[in-house]
């Protein structure tokens, strides 16, 4: 059996598409991006006490993949949810995005602005040809 230390044993360092360039969230911000894969770590000791967050694989309009962290409750659970019901990794169209709440300012994947325009839209003329839908 070969012998290993404890920082490999339970994983120092994270390795997450290392070969991939990470931005910042806040550069990814309202930017429609296809989610392809996700990644939550739990209980992360760090420089701020334990904590968590998701790891994010997305892919640009331009086609250029890029990878984030974002600490954001919502994010997690979001990333934790589509890992669990294995829908990553895979192709979800989304877009990050903050929103103000009573206990400040959270971050959160939501439909990219151009999506929820079109279904906007959609729900208009369906309104125009069916009258009022729910």
């Amino acid at each position: 059996m070969k012998e290993t230390t404890i920082r490999e044993a339970l994983g120092g360092e994270l390795k997450f598409h290392t070969d991939l360039e990470r931005l910042e969230k806040e550069e990814l911000q309202g930017v429609p991006i296809v989610l392809w894969d996700a990644r939550v770590i739990d209980d992360w000791d760090g420089q701020f006490g334990t904590t968590e967050f998701a790891l994010l694989a997305v892919e640009l309009d331009d086609g250029r993949k890029v990878t984030t962290l974002c600490g954001g409750k919502a994010v997690v659970r979001q990333a934790r949810k589509l890992t669990n019901h294995n829908k990553l990794p895979g192709r979800i169209r989304c877009m990050l995005t903050t929103v103000d709440g009573p206990n400040g300012t959270y971050w959160l994947l939501d439909t990219p602005e151009v999506l929820a325009a079109e279904k906007t839209e959609e729900k208009r003329v369906e309104e125009e040809l069916f009258g009022e839908t729910s």
